[in-house]
């Protein structure tokens, strides 16, 4: 199904609404993911009541989810955010955050100092995490917090970082790149 959904991904879903539909209430997660990913834009395929179902459910169709209802600026859908900011999940609870501040305009400072602190947290999943949502947000992935990364204990948090870098060139960062490899 994923090998199919690659093939379609470039042309007008519209013939295959219903199917996609149906992947979406029952199909696997991944695949779940996945149309969520290539029909993000198309309402008629990704409706709310979609993205509520799909929002509150774990693992990458919910943070897709989540992530689209920022990307959409549905605020009507905003409650169903609110209830993941305290999710176990840390790629769940970094994209509740980052969509919190899409849909607060980027006023929404609890969720932004939640992702900050997720940027900073105990665990690399949730560096991670936070690090990957904060290069969805306009400005949020600065030089410092990238730099940061790129000398994180954990190499997840660096591979993210350099992934991070990667679109977001800065010399200093190419130094400390550098200096990664190595070791």
């Amino acid at each position: 199904r994923l090998f199919v959904l690659g093939l379609i991904a470039n042309i007008p879903l519209t013939p295959w609404r219903r199917t996609l539909q149906e992947l979406l209430v029952a199909g696997e997660p991944d695949v779940k993911a996945e149309i969520l990913h290539l029909a993000a834009k198309d309402e008629t395929i990704v409706t709310g009541e979609l993205l509520t179902q799909l929002a509150a459910k774990e693992g990458n169709e919910a943070v897709e989810a989540i992530r689209i209802i920022g990307n959409r600026n549905a605020k009507e859908l905003r409650d169903v955010v609110v209830g993941r900011l305290d999710d176990g999940q840390p790629a769940i609870r970094a994209a509740a955050c980052a969509t919190l501040i899409k849909l607060a305009g980027g006023t929404m400072n609890g969720a932004r100092e939640a992702l900050d602190n997720m940027l900073h947290g105990p665990t690399a999943a949730e560096r991670v995490a936070a690090l990957e949502e904060s290069t969805l947000l306009e400005g949020a992935a600065t030089k410092t917090i990238i730099g940061n990364a790129l000398v994180d204990s954990s190499r997840e948090v660096r591979m993210k970082a350099l992934q991070t870098a990667s679109a977001h060139a800065y010399e200093e960062h190419a130094r400390l790149i550098a200096a990664w490899i190595g070791d």
